[in-house]
């Protein structure tokens, strides 16, 4: 997660590369020379004052930074840049995708309401993500001249050995004692923590030190170092939607969090309206929240390993991407609590057995979480509701893998399938797919999360694919970078389009002139099944509706939406 650079990390083009953004506007260098690497910018406000004043232009001077630190390897990865004042670095604005081999603005990595400029985050790395990004970190916080000055420490960068299984030297005593110690060797047990086989609780808890939504507790105070083993509540408010930690917020920061709007503000940026996590990296507050945890032995270790096992045949990065174990993949690790002659049949699913739609994953965890500019499964085990979408604007699992069936489809299957109460609708939900009301009406982040299901194989397999692009060439003219990204990404992925020339990022008019051409592509590849499906805004001769369409667009949820990834 956090490395060095060298020529064996480093994934990004720095081989003389010229990189340029908005229209030209902003063009950054990037170089390799005496091993190390360089970004050649505009010098940022901040580096000659101690306050930042506004975004670099232009018409400012030019200095070359080096790279002192990355974080990132699977999906993007990011580079920083000494800011000149003690430890202090800057994210650079600049970060490489790796899937595409290319270099995009750090900002639009993120899915956050468009703005000027680029986005050059100084100390960001010497307040928050130091603190899981690396192990044993000391942020060491001095004020001087009306600016903060760190002197931030690690012992390792990344996550190791000690940040999971705690302190070591008597685990090393124990094993290695010194010849003065061989004649006494420590008795009992091996003193070492092991996530895998302690309680589950404790043991979700080391992986929640880092992954949930976290405050200090007390007001100024950096959190205490987390020890494996002990209890999370010790070192660290673990937040929650709810009032208790509504109060606690307000107690901690008056200033920003006396206002109850404000308080809603930071809620939406990770939760849903119900409370459930809707951003990655935060997955201990769903498990946590999950019947299986709280009345069972649920833990992040019943589904995800740290090593690969040697039994393991996938290669390494492909077991790296998600960290599972083997019968996660499929339905043994439910299977294990749960009986397979109830659950794993089609009496239960309502879907044949070899289905996507037959696995506990897919229906009780579904992809409403968001992060690194995809859909990630919700962590908090629960099953499909019409009723929760309908109030709280969270997809359900049968829509996200139906994606052409309505809301009113989704009410009606469970109530003859489960006998649940079919909630009020309004006419849109009752006769559109779900998919093309979250794409047109929808906010970003729905918007985000039905362009990714666009490319997610169970889905397009239950859905068809032949009247999504349309719909994904105006996802692919959204004001949000991020999700003009996926939108683009699940295109390629349909038949005919994979080779389509679009830059998420490029001037608007060639993105204009590639979803024209998208529109085009498919109007002449239009399929006889799209005749009479209203509820996908096709009429009787096939043809896209397109007042419907419009009518729906100018009802847009234009919420702003910052999820804090």
């Amino acid at each position: 997660m956090t490395q060095l650079p060298s020529k064996k990390t480093v994934l990004g083009n720095f081989e003389n590369a010229t990189v340029q953004f908005e229209a030209k506007k902003f063009t950054y260098r990037t170089k390799q020379h005496s091993n190390r690497f360089w970004i050649e910018m505009p010098i940022p406000f901040w580096i000659e004052m101690p306050i930042p004043a506004s975004q670099a232009d232009i018409g400012r001077q030019r200095k070359e930074f080096p790279v002192v630190l990355m974080t990132g390897s699977h999906h993007l990865q990011m580079y920083w840049v000494p800011t000149g004042v003690g430890r202090n670095i800057s994210l650079a604005p600049i970060a490489h995708l790796n899937a595409d081999q290319r270099w995009v603005p750090v900002k639009s990595t993120f899915l956050a309401p468009p703005s000027p400029g680029l986005r050059m985050e100084k100390d960001t790395w010497n307040n928050v993500c130091f603190r899981c990004h690396s192990t044993h970190a000391r942020k060491n916080e001095t004020i001087s001249a009306e600016t903060f000055v760190y002197d931030t420490q690690v012992t390792e960068f990344g996550i190791s050995c000690e940040a999971c299984h705690g302190p070591g030297e008597r685990h090393v005593a124990f094993h290695r004692p010194t010849e003065s110690q061989a004649s006494n060797k420590p008795e009992g047990p091996d003193p070492i923590v092991n996530p895998a086989t302690i309680p589950h609780d404790f043991s979700s808890e080391v992986c929640g030190s880092c992954h949930s939504v976290q405050y200090p507790l007390a007001r100024g105070q950096e959190p205490e170092q987390f020890t494996p083993g002990t209890r999370i509540g010790k070192t660290r408010h673990v937040l929650r939607r709810n009032d208790h930690s509504a109060n606690y917020i307000k107690r901690l920061q008056p200033e920003i969090f006396s206002d109850p709007a404000e308080i809603k503000r930071e809620f939406d940026t990770l939760f849903w309206p119900d409370g459930m996590i809707r951003v990655a990296g935060r997955e201990f507050n769903g498990v946590s929240e999950s019947a299986c945890y709280q009345a069972g032995e649920l833990s992040c270790t019943s589904c995800h390993t740290m090593h690969k096992p040697k039994s393991d045949a996938r290669t390494l990065p492909v077991w790296a991407d998600d960290q599972l174990h083997q019968q996660a993949i499929t339905d043994l690790a439910c299977l294990k609590c749960h009986q397979s002659s109830k659950y794993a049949t089609p009496n239960h699913t309502h879907h044949t057995t070899e289905s996507e739609g037959s696995r506990c994953y897919n229906c009780h965890m579904p992809h409403t979480t968001y992060g690194l500019l995809k859909a990630i499964r919700s962590h908090k085990i629960t099953s499909p509701s019409a009723a929760e979408t309908v109030r709280d604007g969270r997809p359900n699992a049968c829509n996200l893998c139906h994606l052409d069936k309505s809301l009113a489809w989704t009410a009606n299957d469970l109530h003859k399938n489960f006998q649940i109460d079919v909630p009020s609708l309004s006419p849109d939900e009752k006769k559109l797919s779900a998919a093309v009301i979250w794409t047109l009406k929808g906010d970003a982040g729905l918007r985000a999360l039905t362009a990714w299901h666009m490319g997610w194989a169970p889905a397009r397999q239950a859905s068809g694919t032949n009247w999504m692009a349309p719909f994904l060439s105006i996802l692919m003219e959204d004001s949000y970078d991020a999700v003009r990204y996926i939108a683009g990404r699940s295109l390629k992925t349909l038949a005919g389009y994979e080779n389509l020339k679009y830059d998420f990022v490029g001037p608007i008019e060639e993105r204009l002139k590639a979803t024209k051409s998208i529109i085009a592509l498919w109007s002449n590849g239009q399929s006889e099944i799209l005749k009479n499906r209203e509820d996908l805004l096709f009429d009787e001769m096939g043809n896209l509706q397109i007042g419907e369409f419009r009518r729906l667009l100018n009802v847009r949820d234009q919420t702003e939406v910052t999820l804090k990834e």
